[in-house]
Formats: structure tokens, sequence, C-alpha cells
């Protein structure tokens, strides 16, 4: 039986480091498809006493049967490519192959380091994956021990400010507080800590610090109106040494600014009162102006409870809360606010007590309401249209605050201060509608509890209409009699008044002098005028003026024809001229006779230039004449003159003849004819007389 029992252990023992076998296998394919680098980490030496540097000798080695696809990338502690290490920092591995560090990587051990006793180096690389066909970027860690054998010397500093948000209010305490550390194995002296002095002024200090150990510092200051600024500077001594070294740690500057508080709120119902078994709701409102957050606040009511829980009102915002109750009976409440802002100042605020009525539907307000107007037609823009309301109460309850207004505009028509339960109230307004369309009223009233109700009128419509025009009715006349006012005996002028009067006064004498001095003025030019006139006038030719002259046309024929009489005169004086011309161009002896008889025959037809007839005393002595005057003429053929004046002129003149004649030598006509009327005389007179 033992033996038989000894060889089924044997047979369990044997299964057992089988299945061990089988599951290092197992863990180490498994390790190798997870980690197909082997890599391993070694320093010299591995103790210091102080920082320094350290060779470093790394070896990787590709646990797989296939290569590695990419390159293998070394990064120091400090998370840098070591350029150093295979080639620019980076190797390449085949299957089963394996790359260590021809000569040690050189690094310079920190004194954190030495306190973690610890440094750290890590590769890069990737692996292809036959399954999901991708890359997959692999990072692995090469982790070197170091021991430190010398003296640590550490000091870790960890500062707290409170309020924590860094806001506080006026004459609220701001507490800042720093926790001290000796991280390291000697002991440290004179640690002193300088605040900011917007802070304080005085700086505070820790004697010693065992290695181990740590000792808080605190300040305290009052706030004010003005930004704090926390920025210490802490230094410190080892034990043993009077170096005095300066922390290395950060501390950043940290402002602590002035608090605004500017925070209300309020609770009230939607409405004072609802029928039984209606909601109404409960409207939270918290407005906060400042720059402290409020949070974690709750609202509760000694007979309900909590009505808000746990809600938060941020700086700068609006919050609104509903709650939703269903009113049953009549609801008095008397709600609290409370909670902490995050400067830590408590907040305990009371709202206004309230009541929401449970109101009988019989009781409830209801009003009847109205509107119309005195024509739905519009005859110009804008019209001035006349409106009736009625406002009915059948209710049993009074109606307060009653206002009709315009639905769109709100503009407010009307007013009732109140309208008693079961009286009805008409209003009338003219009021002014702007355009054609569709026009609305609104009444809202108070009920007995205080809530507001509205009842809206029918809609009215307002076309354009057609003006006709109506027969204009006779006026009415009502003779108004006279009434007789006594004035008062003295009437005081305002002295703006009287100013006004002595100003008008200056103005009108002022008038009056310039108009006389004006009146002088036209006076002497007008005698002026007549005087100049008066002397052209003599100066003048006594010449017909003309209205209007034209130097350049033609004259008319009927402007330039003479009148008959001048004409006569002219011709006459022309033929007597011709006559003794003719008497005086005879150079031979002629038939003295027939010479008399010529001019007896134009004598007789012709008038002489002073238009007398030749009587027949003269005639006969002109006959007597003849031969003396036949010597005359053989002496007047020595004058040219004579001779070439009667050769030039015309042997006859006609009347008939055309008027452009007479107009081109008017004006040489007129001298030649008076020296030949003259000449010719003087002739006659001579012939007459010899």
């Amino acid at each position: 039986m033992f033996c038989r029992n000894q060889a089924t252990m044997k047979r369990i023992l044997w299964a057992l480091c089988l299945t061990l076998a089988i599951l290092c296998f197992s863990c180490t394919v498994a390790y190798a498809a997870d980690n197909p680098i082997k890599a391993s980490i070694q320093i010299e030496p591995a103790s210091l006493s102080k920082p320094g540097e350290v060779s470093v000798t790394i070896s990787l080695s590709n646990t797989t049967s296939e290569a590695i696809a990419g390159p293998i990338t070394l990064y120091d502690p400090d998370n840098n490519l070591v350029s150093d290490f295979g080639d620019g920092g980076s190797v390449k591995l085949d299957a089963g192959a394996t790359y260590t560090t021809a000569e040690p990587l050189k690094w310079a051990v920190t004194q954190q380091q030495l306190n973690d006793g610890k440094i750290i180096y890590h590769i890069k690389y990737e692996t292809y994956d036959a399954t999901s066909k991708q890359n997959t970027v692999r990072t692995q860690f090469l982790r070197a021990d170091v021991q430190f054998t010398g003296e640590l010397v550490g000091l870790n500093v960890v500062r707290s400010i409170s309020p924590a948000n860094y806001i506080a209010v006026k004459d609220q305490e701001v507490v800042i507080t720093y926790t001290l550390v000796n991280t390291g194995t000697t002991g440290l002296k004179d640690i002193v800590v300088k605040e900011n002095s917007s802070i304080s002024s005085k700086s505070q200090t820790i004697q010693t610090l065992a290695g181990g150990a740590s000792e808080n510092i605190t300040f305290t200051i009052k706030m004010g109106t003005k930004t704090l600024t926390s920025n210490p500077t802490i230094t410190y001594k080892a034990s043993g040494s009077n170096a005095k070294k300066n922390y290395e740690g950060k501390i950043e500057k940290q402002t602590i600014e002035a608090g605004k508080v500017n925070f209300s709120t309020s609770l009230k119902p939607s409405a004072n009162g609802v029928n039984m078994n209606e909601t109404v709701d409960l409207v939270l409102k918290c407005v906060n102006k400042g720059n402290i957050d409020y949070t974690g606040l709750t609202v509760t009511d000694p007979n309900y409870g909590d009505l808000f829980l746990n809600f938060d009102s941020p700086a700068g915002e609006t919050v609104e809360l509903t709650k939703t109750i269903t009113v049953l009976e009549d609801m008095s409440f008397a709600p609290v606010l409370k909670g902490v802002n995050a400067s830590g100042i408590a907040i305990n605020n009371d709202y206004e007590a309230f009541t929401v009525y449970a109101v009988d539907p019989a009781k409830a307000l209801n009003l009847e309401f109205s509107a119309t107007a005195e024509s739905p037609e519009l005859f110009s823009l804008p019209y001035d249209m006349k409106f009736t309301f009625k406002i009915s109460n059948p209710s049993p309850s009074d109606a307060k605050e009653l206002i009709i207004t315009s639905v769109g505009s709100d503009a407010e028509v009307a007013e009732v201060e109140a309208l008693p339960a079961g009286q009805t109230i008409e209003i009338e307004r003219a009021l002014s509608v702007q355009q054609a369309g569709r026009y609305q009223f609104m009444l809202s009233a108070k009920d007995a509890v205080g809530d507001t109700k509205q009842f809206t009128g029918d809609v009215m419509t307002f076309t354009m209409g057609t003006v006709t025009n109506a027969p204009t009715a006779t006026p009415a006349i009502t003779v108004v009699p006279p009434r007789l006012q006594t004035m008062p005996a003295n009437i005081e002028m305002p002295a703006a008044l009287v100013t006004t009067g002595s100003a008008l006064q200056v103005a009108l004498v002022i008038g009056i002098v310039l108009l006389v001095i004006s009146g002088g003025l036209l006076a002497a030019a007008l005698v002026i005028r007549f005087l100049a006139k008066k002397k052209s006038e003599s100066a003048m030719d006594h010449l017909e003026r003309a209205q209007k002259r034209n130097y350049i046309a033609e004259p008319e024929e009927a402007e330039e024809q003479p009148d008959k009489e001048a004409e006569k005169k002219e011709t006459a004086v022309i033929e007597d001229d011709e006559i003794f011309s003719g008497a005086a161009e005879i150079p031979e002896d002629a038939d003295m006779n027939e010479l008399l008889k010529r001019i007896k025959e134009k004598t007789q037809t012709t008038p002489l230039a002073s238009d007398k007839t030749p009587t027949d005393s003269e005639t006969a002595a002109a006959e007597t004449a003849a031969p003396e005057k036949a010597e005359e003429s053989e002496a007047a053929d020595a004058k040219p003159v004579v001779k070439k004046r009667s050769s030039e002129r015309k042997p006859s003149f006609s009347r008939t003849e055309k008027t452009e004649a007479k107009s081109e030598d008017k004006a040489d006509t007129e001298s030649d004819a008076s020296r030949r009327r003259r000449r010719s005389a003087d002739e006659k007179n001579t012939s007459i007389d010899g």
C-alpha cells in the first residue's frame, strides 16, 4: 500500500514539475512577446557621498526570432537624447543580436537623485504586430540604484494661504503658513523666512531643525482695501557650517485680492393665491455682483423644511431656481438662506415672510370687459377715434387698481381706482389711431389677495373710408353786448416793458432823422437833375429826339419822306437856280426874246424860293436889261465854278422822283440849297436892278 502510494506521489510530483516548466516557458514567451528587448544598466561607482559623475554601461538584446524593424533610441534621466549611444543615439538589432556600449556613458548625479537613490534611463522603439498589421511604439525603462554615503542636507517648504480662494473682505484675517521639513540626514539651523512687505515687514526664524523634523511659520494680517502679495525668501545653514544657503525649491508669487461683497437674494411666490388643489411656483433669485463665490447654499423653512438644497451663486452671475408646490390650504412661509462663501464668511439671510392663499373658485375675481369704437372706418391718418370701454364686476369680490392698456404698445388708456362687486362702469376716451388694421385692449385688475388678473376685449378692425362732403350749416350768430371795463388809475408797467418802450422811442427818433436826411438828399438830386436837363436843352439845336435809333439799318421810306411843303420849297429853289444858271451859261448873242420867254414860263410855272410871282413891271425891266445881261453873261464865261456847277447839276428835278435819291444827299442839299438861294437872289436882284 505504501509503495503504491509512493508511486502515486512520484507521478503527482512529475506532473507538477511539468506544469511548472510549461508555465515558466509560457511566461518567458509572453514576456518576450511583450518586451522583445532585454535591457540592463550598470553604474560605477554605485555609491556617492555627494553629487558627482558616474559611468553608465547599457546592454540591449533582441530576444525574438525576428529583427526589430526600427531603431532603438536611448534617453537620459532628463529625457534628453543620448547622442553618444550607438549611431547618433540609436542602434538596430537583428534577431537574437546584442548591443553593449563600447565605452561607458557619463552622467552627473544630482543631490535629488542621491536622495531618491536611483537614476532612470529609458529606450523607445517600434514593433510590428502581424495580427493588426500595425506598428506599436514601445517605451522601456532602465533603472540604476545609487547609494548616498555622505551627509544629506535637504529642506522642503510648503505654503498654504487662507482664504483658499485668495480673496478676502475688509477686516478679514489673512493667514499664510509655511511648513518647513528637513529632508536630509544633517540638522539645519538659522532657517529664516522673509515675506513681502505687503504681508509683513519682519522676518521669522527657526533656530534648529533636526533631520526628518518639520516646523511651521505663520504670518497673519487683516485685509484692507489693497491687494496683498505673498513672495517669500528662505535661507538656512547646515549644522556645523556657517555657509548660508538659499532655498532652491519654487514657491510662486501669489496675490490676495480685496473682496467685494455685493450679494442679494429674494424668494417670492408666482401668485399670492390660487384655487384649491392648484400649484404655485416659489421663485428664488440670487444676484452676485461681487467677486466672491457662494457655494453650498441652502434655503429652509421652519414649517415646510428644505426648499432649496446645496446650490451655488458664482461671482458676477445671477441664479434663478423654482420649486413647485400644491396649495391645499393657506400656506405661510418664513424661509432662511444659509451658507458660507469661498472666503470662509458665513451667510445667514432671513427672507420676508409671505402667504399663499387657497382661493375658493366661486369667490374668484371675474370681470367682463368690452371696448367699442364709434366707427370702423378711418378718414385720415392719424384719425381721432372715440372709444367706449365697459367694465362689469359680477364676482362677489371687489376689483382694485383697474388699468386699461393697448395690446402691443402697452400704452395706458384709462385707470380706475376700484370697482365694487356687482357694479358696472363705462369710460369714453378719444384716441389717435395711427393706421388701419386690427386693434385690441386689455384690462388688468388686482383681486382680494393682491394678484393681478388680466382680461382682453374683442379685436377691432379699422379700414380706410371715403370722405363725403356734408352740407355747410348756417352758423348761428350770437350778438354779445359790449362790456364797459374801468381801467385802474395807475398802471405800473413791468420793468422789461418800460425798457422796451424806451428803446422803441429811441429807434423811432433815429428813424425820423434818417427819413428827413433822405428827403433832403432826394430833393437836392431832383433840383440838380432839373438844372442839368434845362442846360442840355438850351445847348441842343432843337433836334427831335428819337425813342430809338438804328445806325445800321436803311431808313424806311415812310419815315424818310419829307413833307410836301418842304419839297415844294426845295424844288422851287433848285429850278430857280437852274433858270439863272441857264441864263448865265449863254455865251453868244442869242434871241433875247426867247430867253425872256423861257424865264417867264418858268416863273409862271415854278415859284421862286421867296414864293413870290414876278409882276409885269419886273418882267419888262428884265427884258430892257437883257442886252446888258448878255454882256455880263459873256463875262461870266470866264468863271469856271459857275460853269462846273451848271454842267454837273441835273437838267431838271421832278417832284415825283424817288425819295431814295433825296435821302442820299439830304444833308448836302440842305446846305447847297441855302447857298444857291442866296446867290440866285443876289443875281436876280442885280439883273432886275440893272
